[in-house]
């Protein structure tokens, strides 16, 4: 049974027999709520990155807080600063050589290594750049993590007749384990339809947090290579037919038309925050899980907040290695276009 709560935009989240809890996301899409970021943070701090010749920011693709540094991923590139935003070093450059990146899809922290991930291959670092090594990873692969010393990868269904969902393999590259894709599609037209993100992927209390795009159900992946499913997104009507995505003949034709997905997750030990492909700007879906409160909102900054920045809402994209802290990053209304950005770390309650 559902409860409403606020008129019909939050609602207590109804749980199926087997204790999995269904997160009716259709329900609140229409939400318009604003709260104030104090209501779930207990201090809003902002960092300035350093800006110089050595070090300019474009493109933030990930930020990773740890209780020693501030690493960013920038343009395909990988930074380095202290905990107040001093610039410390790069990690390696672009390139083609055996310490070098071509592009960074993801990387991984664990302790004092730094694993970065580019298309075929990984490469590992200590925080101070030293280099250690690299080698292949198995093709097809396109999201990478390391946990529990074990390295795991997401290979899409992209032809419809992949056989491996999830790729376990050692530092070497080598296979050591998989988990079997379930689904099988015949592709009627031979066309192959990439959509963007795939998957989400993320590290949380000792496992991997796993997301497809078009399945509706958030799962944990172990180190023991278990999967256990935690939360089904309802998205109802809109949500996306993955059959569809081998039924296209026309490679204009707009197959998830007047659909939405669920695009970015955030996790922390109290909170889901979700974003739903075709929502309003700076507005989130936030699951308490202590609660079981739904609700579409907007996280307002305090006035000194908005004065400092000239921005009145949060938009969190990232959380710290510890889920302590939502990151962000903006720029001051009276700094210059080409300084880098200001990050905003919010710490949860």
């Amino acid at each position: 049974m559902i409860v409403s709560l606020s008129v019909f935009y939050a609602c207590k989240q109804e749980k199926m027999s087997d204790s999995i809890p269904v997160l009716h996301l259709v329900e609140v899409l229409e939400g318009n709520k604003i709260i104030e970021l104090s209501e779930i943070s207990s201090e809003i701090k902002t960092v300035q990155l350093e800006t110089s010749d050595d070090i300019l920011i474009n493109r933030i693709q990930e930020i990773i807080l740890s209780d020693k540094n501030i690493i960013v991923i920038h343009d395909n590139q990988c930074a380095v600063f202290d905990l107040e935003g001093n610039f410390i070093r790069k990690i390696s450059n672009r390139g083609q050589g055996p310490r070098e990146y071509i592009s960074i899809n993801n990387l991984s922290v664990t302790g004092d290594t730094l694993w970065i991930f580019d298309s075929n291959k990984m490469l590992a670092f200590y925080l101070n750049g030293e280099f250690l090594f690299s080698s292949a990873t198995p093709n097809r692969l396109h999201y990478k993590l390391i946990f529990d010393d074990i390295f795991i990868g997401y290979r899409s269904n992209r032809s419809g007749s992949e056989n491996t969902k999830l790729l376990f393999f050692d530092k070497q590259g080598v296979p050591v384990d998989s988990i079997s894709n379930p689904k099988q599609y015949e592709n009627l037209s031979g066309i192959v339809a990439v959509f963007y993100p795939e998957v989400i992927m993320y590290l949380h209390n000792g496992s991997v947090r796993l997301k497809e795009l078009a399945n509706d159900t958030l799962f944990a992946v172990s180190s023991e290579k278990t999967t256990k499913p935690l939360y089904i997104m309802d998205l109802g009507k809109y949500a996306p037919n993955e059959e569809e995505k081998y039924q296209l003949y026309n490679p204009q034709q707009k197959i998830f038309e007047g659909k939405k997905w669920v695009n970015a997750i955030i996790e922390s030990n109290i909170y889901l925050i979700m974003n739903v492909m075709g929502m309003e700007q700076n507005r989130h879906i936030l699951y308490n899980k202590e609660t079981g409160l739904l609700e579409n909102v907007a996280f307002r900054y305090n006035d000194e907040i908005i004065n400092r920045l000239g921005k009145e809402f949060f938009d969190p994209k990232f959380i710290s290695e510890d889920k302590q802290f939502l990151i962000s990053y903006e720029a001051h209304e009276d700094i210059d276009n080409d300084d880098n950005p200001v990050l905003v770390l919010v710490a949860l309650k």
